[in-house]
């Protein structure tokens, strides 16, 4: 027997006429402040208590794709239909870091599982998982081996591993590799049963 909820609505929330929402992500810490993307190219702050948007980050050339935060909420991360990842302070309100490896949209992104890791995992239409390192800015390695547009990426809570998954129904499962052996790593195509 299936039992239904009913949920009620605490908000209803809207951006400018003729602005399609993209994408949304619920901060971690608070679970009080969300953020959306959008095809005009903003990044939208929000609380469950505000009618629009408190904040907006403009910075990306492109309709954003896809958003997060970090686990403490002082970052916001958002994904691009060109490829690029901007990592916003959310304190000063500007870019800390701009990520540009990818060559189509990002369409996933994955944030570590505890504040003291400095890692962000990407994936993106041109079928590639990066690892970055936010540190210093750079694409620690790029995982190959899928053959759809990565959907969607995580790291295990431990940040051992990466998981994606494409829109050709495959998942990936290989370890998170840093340090001195970074480059790029071919993704096991078969795991054992």
């Amino acid at each position: 027997m299936r039992v239904q909820r009913r949920v009620s609505i605490v908000g209803e929330y809207f951006v400018k006429p003729g602005t399609n929402l993209t994408c949304a992500a619920v901060g971690s810490a608070s679970c009080s402040v969300f953020c959306t993307g959008d095809d005009a190219r903003n990044v939208c702050l929000w609380t469950a208590e505000s009618k629009g948007p408190f904040r907006v980050l403009s910075g990306h050339s492109s309709e954003v794709t896809t958003v997060a935060f970090t686990r403490d909420d002082k970052y916001c991360v958002s994904g691009s239909q060109g490829g690029t990842v901007l990592v916003w302070d959310l304190e000063s309100q500007k870019v800390a870091l701009a990520l540009k490896e990818h060559r189509v949209a990002c369409t996933a992104l994955g944030v570590p599982a505890n504040e003291t890791t400095q890692l962000l995992v990407t994936g993106s239409q041109d079928t590639n998982v990066k690892v970055w390192d936010l540190r210093t800015g750079n694409s620690v390695y790029t995982l190959k081996g899928h053959d759809g547009a990565v959907q969607s990426v995580c790291l295990s809570p431990g940040n051992d591993w990466v998981a994606s998954g494409d829109d050709e129904g495959s998942i990936k499962v290989s370890p998170c590799l840093t340090g001195s052996r970074s480059g790029e790593r071919r993704m096991p195509r078969y795991w054992p049963t």
